[in-house]
């Protein structure tokens, strides 16, 4: 779904409507950017041009924000953990997935800020996980047993990758190791 199509669950919008959800679409992917996802919605609707009201009518919560503001790049991440998954080589899989994540968050700082925030995201399906963190901890697993990650490694710990579910937390930091010994990962 584009960012500015309808959001979940809304019916048909009047053009002014619609107008406004656009420009909060916007908005939040501009001040989410530069301030991270915790920015004050009131920032959000400064910007686009209109009241908190307004940003509410739209968007019952900031999840439901976040969800439309990110939904064109998660789509890309979730295609990304997919690809990863299908490269018959687990050790270029993992390595294509940190890329490809990685560049997602280079050409989107507020992608960037999302997949490090300390609040699980919402998607627009509804799903309490997206299913792209199942097929990136897929991914991962299949690295570890295949001997490309240290055993012990976890995505979420690796100081090179994002979180494998936009908005979780990490926790302490660890290294995987690449097939030839070296860590990608070093400080």
């Amino acid at each position: 779904m584009s960012s500015s199509g309808p959001a979940c669950g809304d019916r048909r919008l009047r053009a002014d409507a619609a107008g406004n959800r656009a420009r909060l679409v916007s908005a939040a992917q501009q001040v989410f950017g530069e301030e991270g996802v915790a920015a004050p919605l009131t920032r959000v609707a400064e910007q686009a041009g209109v009241g908190i009201a307004t940003l509410y009518r739209r968007f019952p919560d900031r999840d439901s924000l976040i969800a439309a503001a990110f939904d064109d790049v998660l789509e890309r991440y979730r295609r990304n953990a997919e690809q990863a998954l299908a490269e018959p080589d687990p050790w270029e899989g993992f390595a294509a997935l940190v890329l490809g994540v990685g560049g997602l968050a280079a050409e989107n700082l507020g992608f960037a800020h999302l997949v490090q925030a300390s609040t699980p995201v919402r998607h627009c399906s509804g799903d309490a996980v997206p299913p792209s963190f199942e097929t990136v901890l897929a991914v991962l697993e299949r690295a570890k047993e295949a001997g490309a990650c240290a055993p012990t490694s976890a995505w979420t710990t690796c100081r090179c990758c994002p979180s494998p579910w936009p908005g979780s937390s990490r926790p302490p930091v660890t290294t995987p190791r690449t097939p030839g010994g070296g860590t990608p990962c070093s400080s």
